[in-house]
């Protein structure tokens, strides 16, 4: 029997190909395509995904107490003490806020990107499954 990845010779009880690691399928496909590449589970988030969740939030919340410590008390007459009050109590509240979307954002492509790792390996055990189909069915 050759090895579906890199088509070297095994033994036919194998379960692992010796020369690449590969694992060998010999059982026929069944079911539909999109059925197999359907994930068995709810993929669980990955901890750099929920930890980028936090960073996002926490960059949310200093920007909102460091607004609120910023923010000016009692007004004065004249517009100049607007700059120098309002100004940088805003500022914050919005780089938390730009902070914590960037993080949010970041979790995201993290959790996708494991998604389509998971499907990525479906893929390639149907592949592996089909090819033996094919070959186990050519031999007869």
């Amino acid at each position: 029997m050759e090895c579906g990845r890199c088509g070297k010779e095994i033994p036919d009880d194998a379960q692992l190909c010796v020369h690449c690691g590969t694992e060998v399928l010999t059982e026929p496909v069944t079911g539909s395509l999109s059925s197999a590449l359907r994930p068995k589970t709810q993929p669980a988030d990955s901890p750099l995904a929920i930890l980028l969740v936090v960073v996002g939030c926490l960059d949310i919340l200093g920007g909102i107490i460091l607004c609120v410590n910023l923010w000016p008390g009692e007004a004065r007459s004249g517009y100049a003490w607007l700059a120098e009050a309002y100004i940088p109590a805003v500022t914050w509240l919005a780089s938390g806020f730009v902070a914590g979307l960037f993080s949010f954002a970041a979790a995201a492509v993290v959790s996708h990107l494991k998604a389509i790792r998971e499907y990525t390996d479906a893929a390639e055990t149907i592949l592996l499954r089909l090819e033996a189909t094919v070959r186990g069915s050519a031999k007869q």
